[in-house]
């Protein structure tokens, strides 16, 4: 700035008015261009900037489209194993299920018919708490009526394990899966025995 100014101190010194007009035109002109060739490096730059990050955020997604798809394979192979998880569990229930009847059968107190026939003997021995197991199988299945078998075993387990190992396994020789097989059938046939 202070170059054209002592450009233009020059030219009036000399008398030029005219050609301090043309001096001015001419700086007026060439700013212009500066400032459009500027913008146009600006634009440049920015579209740069603006094809970088699109370029950054297509690689992002096809980072996440390859982890999505890892994820997808992953969850596939967890059903995969949960599955076959599951029906070794199954397995193991109808095993330890089929024991737990062969072993009421073998004490005599059930017949081993489908479903398992309890012995007078069996409501005889669980009729002090045969009020209490109903009410808690009723409570049980009118919560969740889509119970599973392993479920309500589970269920009776927590609520009366202990009680029922201290009443049947010292005096009846059965052990705890048996005492709660008997427990929920005595239940079953309770329910619809008419009175």
């Amino acid at each position: 700035m202070d170059e054209i100014l002592k450009t233009i101190a020059i030219i009036v010194g000399a008398g030029g008015a005219g050609s301090i007009l043309t001096i001015t035109t001419r700086y007026w002109i060439n700013r212009r261009k500066l400032s459009q060739e500027y913008d146009l490096r600006a634009d440049q730059q920015q579209h740069e900037h603006l094809t970088e990050t699109i370029e950054r955020q297509e690689k992002r997604i096809v980072l996440l489209e390859k982890m999505h798809a890892e994820c997808l394979k992953s969850h596939a192979e967890s059903m995969a194993s949960n599955a076959d998880i599951y029906a070794k569990l199954e397995t193991m229930w109808d095993h330890f299920m089929l024991s737990t009847k062969n072993e009421l059968v073998e004490k005599g107190m059930a017949k081993m018919n489908s479903p398992l026939g309890f012995t007078p003997g069996a409501r005889q021995i669980l009729a002090d708490m045969v009020v209490n197991l109903v009410t808690f199988y009723l409570t049980i299945t009118e919560a969740k009526p889509d119970i599973t078998e392993m479920e309500l075993f589970m269920e009776f387990d927590k609520e009366f394990g202990d009680l029922l190992v201290n009443k049947l396994t010292k005096t009846h020789g059965l052990s705890r899966g048996a005492c709660l097989v008997m427990a929920i059938g005595v239940c079953r046939l309770s329910l619809t025995v008419k009175i």
